[in-house]
């Protein structure tokens, strides 16, 4: 029989100098005294499975106080008792409730999460708050609190179907995001089956397979170009500098107003774009039109952006679009000018075109070598900032 320590009172473990003390009223419990006023319990036994001795915490002193440790080591010796390993009882418990928590995962946990990935993602902030408003207005106050693996068909119909006709687009990108969201918690675990917001569960089969009105962006008639290149040539203010340089390159408005110096080898004629500029978050190599890189020259001066002002930061939006005021146009209608021009009066290659607009094509960019492609793109940019300058369509057919 092993020899049963005295129980100790309260205040005597409070009076207990450091080190280890058997405290009794439970056979194998301890506590590591560290100071004077701090240690920790240890249940000590010899573990049934391996015949090897065990110490197992049981929280600090005095968060768990003596009679709290009493009843822990109380009850895992009757578990010990019964052939069983108490450590591995209690491992075996909090893996079964990580697991249960991990499988309880609510559609508004899982859709943060997502929105946090897609900040990550999407170098916009516009399409980010989207993602974020959409959710929060339309599925987080039916479908946020319930459990996500629970969630059917018949749940994503309810959110949509009262919008599905009256603000269709904001209905149909509302869909696509339920349906990443769902794409994700399978992906963890957290729910199985057929996804219930994707088209082949048959949701468009209830909803209406209505085609959406497609949202074109005002564009100027490429006829018009060359005078809009020199009309805004002759200002030397931050925005209309900023303007010609997007209309010179084609490239977003969002790519460009923070455009700095170190990014430009004018020597070479590229611009490297990093990622976290670019939409689908890829670094983009451009190559620029002579006429680009002159115009570039003539604004070198101290400051790291190549739009900057006194306050040493980039240029604005809205001094883009005050630069623009009086034509019919935006930022982005330029970009599809320059793509209507050069698809419908040149002979360049359709999927050299995409590569200028810095759509995703990666297939395409394994097509080519890359001494090639940046050929080929700047014989693009060139016969566009010619034609800006005053050459005609037909000189390039």
């Amino acid at each position: 029989m092993p020899k049963i320590p005295r129980s100790l009172t309260a205040m005597a473990v409070n009076k207990l100098k450091n080190g280890r003390h058997a405290v009794g009223g439970a056979v194998g419990l301890y506590l590591d005294k560290s100071s004077s006023s701090a240690g920790s319990w240890i249940y000590r036994y010899t573990s049934p499975d391996s015949g090897k001795i065990v110490q197992m915490g049981l929280g600090s002193y005095p968060a768990v106080t003596l009679s709290q440790a009493r009843l822990m080591a109380v009850d895992y010796r009757s578990t010990k008792e019964l052939g069983l390993c108490p450590l591995t009882q209690r491992l075996q418990k909090q893996q079964n409730k990580n697991e249960a928590l991990r499988k309880n995962k609510t559609f508004k946990e899982v859709a943060l999460l997502v929105c946090e990935l897609k900040e990550a993602e999407l170098s916009n902030p516009k399409s980010i708050q989207q993602w974020r408003n959409t959710l929060s207005t339309y599925v987080f106050p039916t479908l946020g609190h319930k459990i996500i693996g629970e969630l059917s068909k018949a749940d994503i119909f309810g959110v949509l179907e009262p919008i599905w006709r009256s603000k269709h687009e904001t209905a149909r990108r509302l869909k696509q995001r339920i349906q990443r969201v769902f794409t994700y918690a399978k992906a963890q675990g957290w729910c199985s089956g057929d996804n219930p917001a994707s088209d082949q569960a048959g949701l468009l089969d209830l909803l209406g397979n209505l085609k959406p009105e497609p949202n074109h962006f005002l564009a100027l008639d490429w006829r018009k170009a060359p005078t809009f290149y020199q009309s805004i040539a002759q200002a030397k203010d931050r925005g209309s500098l900023a303007l010609l340089f997007i209309l010179l390159t084609a490239k977003r408005a969002s790519e460009c107003r923070l455009a700095k110096w170190s990014e430009f080898d004018l020597e070479s004629g590229l611009w490297e774009i990093p990622a976290e500029r670019m939409k689908h978050r890829r670094r983009h190599i451009e190559p620029l039109a002579k006429q680009t890189i002159i115009f570039l020259r003539s604004l070198e001066g101290g400051n790291r952006y190549v739009f900057g002002g006194s306050n040493y930061t980039g240029v604005s939006l809205a001094q883009i679009k005050k630069a623009r005021w009086e034509w019919p146009t935006t930022t982005h209608g330029l970009r599809a000018t320059f793509e209507t021009y050069m698809s419908e009066q040149t002979q360049h290659d359709d999927n050299v075109l995409e590569l200028c607009m810095s759509h995703t094509k990666t297939s395409l960019e394994k097509a080519y070598k890359r001494g090639d492609l940046i050929n080929k793109r700047r014989s693009v940019m060139q016969d566009w900032a010619d034609y800006l300058n005053g050459a005609q369509p037909n000189d390039y057919k």
